[in-house]
């Protein structure tokens, strides 16, 4: 599995090869953690910290990639959006479970890298993957590892709130496809329904005229496919 990590930035760093900065990851999974056991049927937390060494900072233009077991092969995870000088952090959280595999030890491992095209960036692999060792329980011996992602609703920031008219969406886009918009009120009735059309995966700000809305306490669903994020708005 890290093999197949490192062959895969090697064809990626390819594109940096003449960087004008010197960026160093250190990629870290923090979850599932070495010795632990993750139980077939039983959603589970993956957890990347990618720390940016330096010394040069990441910046909102920059690409950020990472490839955990659930990648399909010759692909990779785009994050972008971030902007972290030396010493600071991504965190990347997702929730999975494993809906069939055979019980044992297995090696679970990730990588993260970095690219940008237009400001090239001379990446320092050393560090840039991590592997744990983790137990898998309760499987049926099939042979394949299948994972599957748990859609959990993660929270949405609204700025600014309280507001009278247009508000800002923080929201991280996992895909191309279109973002839906949804207002409630306290008592479950829909409002307000806005499609913001197709986004890019990462990091996107959408904004909401609510000027329509009457005075009181909302709830802001932006949904992409099985992806939600919600938030609370208390419009004045």
């Amino acid at each position: 599995m890290k093999k197949k990590l490192f062959t895969l930035f090697l064809c990626l760093s390819g594109l940096s090869a003449f960087a004008q900065r010197n960026i160093k990851f250190t990629t870290t999974l923090a979850a599932p953690a070495e010795g632990s056991t993750i139980t077939v049927g039983v959603p589970f937390v993956q957890q990347i910290v990618i720390k940016n060494e330096g010394p040069d900072a990441i910046v909102p233009g920059d690409t950020v990639f990472y490839i955990d077991p659930t990648t399909p092969a010759g692909s990779f995870y785009i994050v972008t959006g971030y902007a972290k000088v030396k010493d600071d952090t991504i965190q990347l959280n997702t929730t999975y479970k494993i809906s069939s595999a055979s019980p044992g030890d297995i090696n679970y491992c990730v990588g993260a890298g970095i690219i940008n095209r237009k400001n090239p960036i001379r990446f320092d692999t050393t560090g840039f993957s991590d592997c744990n060792s983790v137990t898998i329980a309760g499987g049926t011996g099939v042979a394949e590892l299948v994972f599957q992602k748990e859609e959990w609703p993660t929270q949405l920031k609204i700025t600014p709130n309280p507001k009278l008219s247009l508000v800002r969406l923080d929201f991280v886009a996992q895909d191309h496809t279109a973002v839906n918009a949804r207002v409630t009120d306290l008592s479950g009735r829909v409002v307000l329904q806005y499609q913001f059309g197709n986004s890019y995966p990462g990091q996107n700000d959408f904004n909401l005229d609510v000027s329509g809305l009457g005075k009181g306490i909302y709830f802001v669903e932006l949904r992409q496919g099985n992806y939600r994020a919600i938030g609370k708005l208390l419009h004045q």
